[in-house]
């Protein structure tokens, strides 16, 4: 076979993943793109509020190309891509609170680290981090600390490459309507938390006309319910 008939069946194949999983999952990828667009739509709030903008828009970007990689079946680079977007995003907040690391990072001496960033006592979710930027939402951090482990542990399965995930992705490309699902809400979890810890770090610098959108995720979620004037 020669490298333009390789390509051009790679191409048809993915073409043929990407029929499938648009057919199929039309709704959920509506809502992976308004989810995005979310995160982006906040990152643009703190830009305009002067804040360090930082990786958030790097995040938003592998928030996207992670759907890319999903609607051509490219399942293992979907999730990789998810749980990179999802390190940016909180480590950019972890960086908003340290301007030195921050410049550090901007310089390439310093790297998003996942262990600082989820470190219980001084992390992005943390009391600490929370009683200082977001006092109500201490009773919510445990929990979402919790979830963001479980959630990058996941995730990054796929990154190392564990037997399992093998025996679920294949050595083919090929549509896969139960990584497909998996990977819809695994995204769910992911956006869910940055929106919060989002939250946690901004949201009482913000207009809150400008986000209505956090009024819709995270209603469950009463003090932000509250604050931006929804019933108690």
């Amino acid at each position: 076979m020669d490298i333009n008939e390789y390509f051009e069946k790679l191409k048809d194949q993915s073409n043929n993943i990407s029929n499938a999983t648009l057919i199929g999952n039309e709704k959920e990828l509506a809502e992976c793109h308004y989810l995005s667009s979310c995160l982006f739509d906040f990152t643009e709030e703190i830009i305009n509020a002067n804040e360090e903008p930082c990786a958030l828009k790097n995040a938003v970007s592998q928030f996207e190309t992670s759907i890319y990689c999903l609607g051509i079946g490219l399942y293992r680079q979907a999730n990789s891509c998810l749980r990179l977007g999802f390190e940016l995003a909180l480590g950019s907040i972890q960086f908003s609170a340290n301007k030195l690391e921050y410049l550090e990072w901007q310089l390439g001496k310093q790297d998003v680290k996942w262990n600082r960033i989820i470190d219980k006592e001084n992390g992005v979710l943390s009391t600490r981090f929370s009683n200082v930027f977001n006092p109500d939402l201490i009773d919510n951090i445990t929990t979402y600390n919790t979830r963001a482990s479980l959630i990058y542990r996941k995730l990054s399965e796929y990154v190392h490459g564990n037997n399992d995930t093998w025996n679920k992705d294949g050595l083919e490309l090929s549509y896969k309507e139960e990584l497909s699902k998996t990977f819809f809400d695994s995204f769910k979890v992911v956006t869910e938390i940055v929106l919060f810890s989002l939250c946690v770090r901004y949201l009482k610098d913000l207009d809150k006309d400008n986000i209505d959108f956090i009024r819709t995720e995270l209603s469950h979620i009463e003090p932000i319910r509250i604050y931006l004037g929804g019933p108690k």
